[in-house]
């Protein structure tokens, strides 16, 4: 499992413990599997690329990704803007004075992201060419209430999921057909412990993961 903020147990804004996270649940539907999770919060694509290096050689019978929230929400500055900001006192003051409005205003208007459109396209497709098993990759979240927080985020999940749908086919999950707003938490983002739980729900009825079990388990699921 390959998996940015949402793969992991939160404190905040609400509480989920780590036996109740989608990627814990796995294990558990699992038992005598060798069950593998790298996790990054904030992690984008690009992020994760090089740490695939880690995996170079290994067989496994399935990957499991969740990725590409912080590729694709609008942002006030870019990554490479960020850096030199940082870089200097004065940049680093600038960023401390700036009121949330502030970045709100210049998050509509520049409407920038991390990862473009045609980077985040290719990524995936590296990816998903870096292993000879299938690689399921589930859809980008956004909960009702997201584009009252970040304006313009329901938009932009829409047009990055049709990307890995385009690229994966059945390997996509719309995710978006399977969880409701009372699976989220308050930020309508990450999944509270009614989300984690559904989505392992969603993921033992794929057709990926029900051959992985048949085969671990020496017998049909039930």
């Amino acid at each position: 499992m390959i998996t940015d903020s949402l793969g992991l147990p939160r404190r905040t804004p609400e509480f989920v413990a780590l036996e109740r996270t989608w990627p814990q649940l796995l294990r558990n539907a699992l038992p005598g599997a060798c069950v593998y999770q790298l996790s990054l919060g904030g992690a984008s694509t690009d992020d994760m690329l090089p740490q695939l290096d880690y995996l170079s050689g290994q067989d496994p019978a399935m990957v499991i990704v969740q990725a590409g929230i912080v590729d694709c929400a609008p942002r006030a500055f870019r990554r490479s803007e960020i850096a030199v900001l940082l870089a200097t006192r004065a940049g680093r003051a600038l960023l401390n004075r700036m009121e949330r409005s502030t970045i709100r205003l210049l998050r509509r208007i520049r409407n920038v992201s991390y990862v473009s459109e045609r980077q985040f396209e290719k990524n995936v497709v590296q990816i998903a060419n870096s292993f000879t098993c299938p690689v399921v990759w589930l859809g980008i979240l956004g909960g009702a209430r997201y584009d009252e927080l970040v304006p313009g985020i329901t938009a932009r999940i829409a047009k990055y999921n049709a990307i890995l749908h385009r690229v994966l086919r059945e390997q996509f999950m719309d995710l978006g057909t399977i969880l409701g707003p009372e699976h989220f938490m308050s930020d309508a983002h990450h999944l509270n412990e009614g989300g984690h739980c559904a989505l392992m729900r969603a993921l033992e009825q794929h057709s990926s993961f029900i051959a992985v079990r048949t085969e671990i388990m020496g017998r049909a699921p039930r």
